[in-house]
């Protein structure tokens, strides 16, 4: 009986927002991701020619038990993405 290999792939990509605005000829690349339940963190950064230029971060503890957890967390992902646009 001959073995048979398995390969098993995971991935954890880290779920975020990417986004690149002109403001005045002047283009920003804005950034939001979840830095995972272990830290309940959510970050948005706003980067101009690669320097951070504004950063914001949500704690977001408040959600992790909920049924509903992932569809809330992707909404506040967003909502804070739009807010630093």
């Amino acid at each position: 009986m001959a073995s048979k290999s398995k390969i098993t792939i995971t991935s954890k990509q880290i779920p975020e927002f990417s986004s690149n605005i002109s403001v005045n000829n002047v283009t920003y690349h804005v950034q939001t991701e979840d830095m995972g339940t272990k830290t309940s963190k959510i970050f948005t950064r706003i980067y101009l020619k690669g320097e951070v230029v504004f950063s914001r971060q949500s704690d977001y503890c408040n959600i992790l038990q909920m049924e509903d957890f992932r569809e809330k967390l992707h909404t506040l992902m967003e909502n804070q993405h739009k807010s630093a646009i």
